[in-house]
């Protein structure tokens, strides 16, 4: 995926009160819930497990 594509799943994901986090070790992907900043994608089984695929399709995104 290209950065274009991350770029615009921030958005949404800010949209929807959301944050998206990446990785800076592995590259995978976090939701989280902007008010509690709980986990709301990709903290299981471990943090970050998201790929950018899962994010958008739980933002539900089309590319």
């Amino acid at each position: 995926m290209t950065k274009t594509v991350e770029n615009r799943l921030r958005r949404e994901a800010s949209r929807q009160g959301m944050r998206l986090q990446k990785s800076r070790t592995t590259g995978g992907y976090m939701l989280v819930d902007g008010q509690t900043n709980g986990a709301v994608l990709g903290a299981w089984p471990s943090a970050f497990s998201a790929s950018i695929e899962d994010v958008e399709g739980y933002l539900g995104e089309e590319t």
